[in-house]
C-alpha cells in the first residue's frame, strides 16, 4: 500500500484524477510572503467520487484560506474545531451535498477531502498561506515552494505490527511521476489508508510573484528553475516581478528563489491593525544581526545520514560538505563523525582532539562514506551522543546532514530539547524534497539554526556560515520590550519605559555591528516582564547572519512608538531600539497567531510553564480559540465548507 501526494479518488478501487495545471501567485515582502496555490483537476470517471488531496508546505507556513470551485461553483471554507469539521463533512457527503475539508496531517503536510464530485466535473483547489522567509549564508532571502513530499521513514519498532511491503513509490505533488525505492523494513504512518496517484500526463505549471524589499534589489536567482525577472525602475529598484512557466516539463524538485538586497541587515519593527478586527493589534520584530565575538573552544560532532534515500547526488553533497567541514576545523577543537541509517557507526569511540593523525583518519573515513546503512534511525545516534559526556570547558555542537526523510519527528526533537542546555544542534537539509519540519525542528530544539543546499548551490559559503555559527557564542537571554504596549490576555501588564530611540550603528553594545574587544564593560540587562501572547514565548538565541523574528498580539489602545531588543553576550548586554512602522491589514496578525499555535503544539508556550498549571485540555482549547478566531489550520482546527445543492447527487459508492 502506498501514500500518494496530489488529488486522488477514495474507496476500495479508486482511480486517479488527471491534473491539468498548477498556478502559484503571491507577493514577497521583505521576510514574509503571502501565496496562493491553485491546482486544476478533472473527474473523467463515469461515477460520483470522493477525493483526497494531499499537499506539502513549509513547516513555518500559516494556512489561512481554502476555496474549492467545481464547475464554476465556488465554496469558501471556514475554520472549525477538527472533530466538529469532520462530523459536518461526513453528514454533508451522506446527504449528497458537496463537502470540502482541509486538515493538517503533519507540520509540513496537509490533506483536503473533496466529497461528491460528479462525472466530468472540473475541480479547482485554492490554498492561501503565509510564511516567514529564511536568510541564506550569503545574506540573500530564501523563498521556496515545496513541490513534493519525500517518503518519511518510520522506525520499525514504532510500527512493527504493519505487514512488510515493498517497493515504496515516491510521487510528485504536481505531475504524478514517480520512481521506485526499496529499503528494507521501511514503514509509512500513512499506510493505514488506500490512495492512488493522479494519472501521469501533461500538466502546466506557472508562477507569478511580486517582490517588494525595503532596499534596492541587487539580484534575483533560482538554483532550481529558470525564471524571468523584471526589476522595476519606477519602484526605485525595490520592486520586481518574477515569472516561471514549465509547460508540461517535470517539476518534481522544490522551486527555490533567492533575493539579494542592498542592505539586508536593516532591522524592522511593525505594528499592524486590521480595520475589520480593530480590537487587537499585531507586532512583529525582525532583524538580521551583524555581530562578531571571540570564537569559543568547541567539540564538534558531525552526524551524516547514510540511509538508502541519500543515494546518488545527496550522498555526494554530504561528502562534499564533510570534506569542507573537516578541512576548516579549528586546531584547538575536539571532533567526531557519526554515520547513521538503520544503525549508526562512529569514527571514534568519543570525540578526539584535532591533530594531523585524527585529520587523516577523518579524510579517509569521509572518502569511504556511502548511502549503505538502510533506513533512517536518527534517535539512536543522538542518544549515543547525549550519553557520552561532553569535553570540559568545550562548547559541544552537533551538525546533522540529512535529506530529512523520517516520521518520528517528535521523538527526535524531544530528545534534543532535553539536552539543549549542553549541546547545540545545527541542521543542513540536503536535496530538493527535504523535510523542512525535521530540519527546522532539530535546529529549534537544539537552539541552533538550519541551512539548506539544493542542486546548483555552492557548498563552501553554506559550510563556512554553519561552522562560524557553531564557533561563535550565541546571544542568550534575549528579551523584547514592546515599548509600553499592553500584551493581550495579561490584564494590563506592560514594560517599563524604553530609552530614547537610536539608529543602529557599528558600535559596541549594538546588535547591528558589535565587535568583540578584550575589555568587557560591567553592565546589567534590566529585567523585562514576560509577554504571554508573545511568540516564540521562549525567545530563541541570536546568531549573526541568521534571521530573528518575534511576534506579539497587543492591545490597540496603547501602542508603542519604539520596540527594544536586548540580549546577553560574553562582552555584556547588547541592545537595539527600533522605530515602529504602522500598517493596515491582517498578515502579521495571522503570522503571530500561527506562531502562538506552534508554541502550543510544540510544548514551548506560556501554558506549558510549571507555574501556569494548565491542563492538556486547556492547551487544546487555546489552540482551537486561536485557530477559529484567526482562521488558521492547526493540529486541532480544520477548514470546512459545504455546498448545499438544490438537488442531491447520489453519494459515492461504499468501499
Amino acid at each position: 500500500m502506498t501514500i500518494i501526494y496530489g488529488l486522488c479518488s477514495c474507496g476500495s478501487s479508486p482511480r486517479g484524477l488527471p491534473l491539468t495545471g498548477v498556478h502559484v501567485e503571491g507577493k514577497i515582502m521583505d521576510s514574509v510572503a503571502q501565496m496562493s496555490v491553485i491546482q486544476y483537476y478533472v473527474n473523467d470517471s463515469p461515477n460520483n467520487i470522493e477525493c483526497r488531496y494531499v499537499f506539502p508546505l513549509d513547516s513555518q507556513s500559516a494556512v489561512c484560506g481554502f476555496e474549492a470551485e467545481v464547475d464554476g461553483r465556488t465554496v469558501v471554507a471556514q475554520v472549525k474545531e477538527k472533530e466538529e469539521a469532520r462530523k459536518e463533512y461526513k453528514e454533508a457527503v451522506a446527504r449528497g451535498d458537496g463537502a470540502y475539508l482541509l486538515e493538517q496531517d503533519k507540520p509540513d503536510v496537509f490533506e483536503v477531502l473533496v466529497g461528491n464530485i460528479e462525472p466530468g466535473s472540473r475541480v479547482n483547489i485554492w490554498i492561501t498561506y503565509l510564511t516567514e522567509l529564511k536568510t541564506e549564508a550569503d545574506l540573500s532571502t530564501r523563498f521556496f515552494i515545496p513541490t513534493a513530499v519525500a517518503p518519511r521513514y518510520t522506525p520499525y519498532s514504532t510500527y512493527s505490527h504493519i505487514p512488510y511491503t515493498c517497493p515504496y513509490p515516491w510521487y510528485s505533488v504536481f505531475n504524478g511521476r514517480y520512481h521506485l525505492k526499496c529499503v528494507r523494513r521501511w514503514r509509512r504512518v500513512a499506510d493505514y489508508w488506500p490512495a492512488y496517484t493522479s494519472q501521469p500526463g501533461p500538466s502546466s505549471f506557472s508562477i507569478l510573484l511580486e517582490v517588494e524589499m525595503p532596499s534596492k534589489i541587487l539580484s534575483i536567482s533560482s538554483p532550481s528553475h529558470s525564471v524571468d525577472t523584471d526589476i522595476l525602475a519606477d519602484g526605485n529598484g525595490r520592486v520586481a516581478v518574477i515569472k516561471f512557466s514549465a509547460g508540461s516539463a517535470p517539476i518534481g524538485s522544490d522551486f527555490v528563489l533567492r533575493i539579494l538586497q542592498e542592505t539586508p541587515h536593516e532591522p524592522r519593527a511593525m505594528i499592524e491593525i486590521d480595520d475589520d478586527a480593530p480590537e487587537v493589534a499585531a507586532g512583529m520584530v525582525t532583524l538580521l544581526p551583524d555581530i562578531e565575538l571571540e570564537d569559543a573552544k568547541s567539540e564538534l560532532i558531525f552526524v551524516v545520514d547514510r540511509s538508502g534515500s541519500m543515494s546518488g547526488r545527496f550522498i555526494r553533497e554530504a561528502k562534499s560538505a564533510m570534506q569542507l567541514f573537516i578541512r576548516t576545523l579549528p586546531s584547538d577543537c575536539y571532533f567526531n563523525i557519526i554515520g547513521f541509517g538503520s544503525r549508526y557507526v562512529s569514527l571514534f569511540g568519543a570525540s578526539e582532539p584535532y591533530s594531523e593523525h585524527s585529520l587523516s583518519q577523518a579524510i579517509a573515513h569521509v572518502d569511504r562514506i556511502d548511502a549503505d546503512l538502510g533506513g533512517t534511525e536518527l534517535f539512536q545516534p543522538f542518544d549515543f551522543i547525549f550519553r557520552t559526556p561532553s569535553k570540559r570547558d568545550y562548547a559541544r555542537s552537533v551538525f546533522v546532514l540529512t535529506d530529512g526523510q523520517v516520521s518520528n519527528l517528535d521523538q527526535v526533537t524531544n530528545l534534543i530539547a532535553r539536552n539543549a542546555r549542553d549541546t547545540r544542534v545545527f541542521a543542513l537539509g540536503i536535496g530538493d524534497q527535504v523535510s523542512h519540519a525535521l530540519v527546522e525542528g532539530m535546529a529549534k530544539a537544539g537552539k541552533g539554526n538550519a541551512r539548506y543546499v539544493v542542486a546548483g548551490d555552492r557548498m563552501e559559503p553554506i559550510v563556512m556560515r554553519m561552522l562560524k555559527d557553531a564557533l561563535q557564542p550565541f546571544l542568550s537571554d534575549v528579551k523584547v520590550d514592546w515599548g509600553g504596549a499592553e500584551v493581550m490576555e495579561l490584564g494590563g501588564s506592560s514594560s517599563e519605559p524604553a530609552p530614547p530611540v537610536v539608529k543602529p550603528a557599528a558600535v559596541k553594545g549594538s546588535l547591528m555591528g558589535h565587535r568583540a574587544v578584550t575589555t568587557k564593560p560591567e553592565l546589567k540587562i534590566r529585567e523585562l516582564p514576560t509577554c504571554m501572547l508573545q511568540a516564540p514565548f521562549k525567545v530563541p538565541p541570536i546568531y549573526s547572519g541568521t534571521r530573528f523574528t518575534v511576534f506579539a498580539l497587543l492591545r490597540p489602545d496603547k501602542l508603542p512608538s519604539h520596540i527594544t531588543v536586548t540580549a546577553q553576550s560574553p562582552d555584556g548586554p547588547l541592545t537595539l531600539v527600533m522605530e515602529v512602522e504602522r500598517h493596515a491589514g491582517n498578515m502579521v496578525q495571522k503570522l503571530a497567531a500561527r506562531a502562538l499555535i506552534r508554541d502550543l503544539e510544540d510544548g514551548t508556550s506560556w501554558f506549558h510553564e510549571p507555574h501556569a498549571n494548565q491542563s492538556p485540555s486547556a492547551i487544546k482549547s487555546e489552540i482551537i480559540r486561536l485557530g477559529t478566531k484567526y482562521q488558521l489550520v492547526s493540529k486541532h482546527t480544520s477548514f470546512i465548507a459545504v455546498e448545499h445543492r438544490h438537488y442531491h447527487a447520489p453519494p459515492p459508492p461504499a468501499p
